[in-house]
């Protein structure tokens, strides 16, 4: 079994919210490490305000540093978006959030490491019961995401 090299990392920039994405790339760019994942939160990648521009300023800056963009994740831990909501308009609701970060992430030319087609992940499922949400997620998600070969983890 190989072992995982430190340059394989892709750190989020959830970590960074409160500095600017310039900041994120050039600290991860000094890490020497090669990829990115590009967390879909306020206020600098917000789905609900993303620009084309914007997005084409986000790639060119990640380039300019020699980076990837392993997968792009949507905002999925803060109200009013949980995917595994009980609520059945919560839930619709979030989906629908979700999926409007898939034409993003194309854009993005994100590549997540299971291949090109798959890139975007989703990665909370809120407080919730796991059992009873976690197979609502699981069918909700497949069924709903089926043709845009989207992935998501619980």
């Amino acid at each position: 079994m190989k072992h995982l090299k430190f340059c394989q990392l892709a750190p989020m920039n959830i970590h960074f919210v409160q500095f600017p994405l310039e900041y994120f790339l050039d600290t991860v760019a000094a890490l020497e490490l090669e990829r990115i994942e590009l967390w879909g939160g306020g206020p600098e990648v917000c789905i609900d305000t993303l620009s084309f521009f914007r997005v084409q300023q986000i790639k060119k800056m990640v380039a300019q540093r020699k980076l990837k963009i392993a997968c792009f994740t949507p905002e999925t831990c803060f109200y009013p978006i949980n995917l595994a909501s009980p609520d059945q308009e919560t839930r619709s609701r979030s989906l629908r959030y979700c999926l409007r970060g898939a034409p993003t992430s194309r854009s993005l030319a994100a590549t997540f490491n299971a291949g090109p087609n798959m890139p975007l992940a989703a990665p909370d499922k809120g407080l919730v019961d796991v059992e009873i949400s976690g197979h609502q997620f699981v069918v909700g998600v497949g069924l709903e995401t089926h043709s845009h070969k989207i992935v998501f983890s619980l």
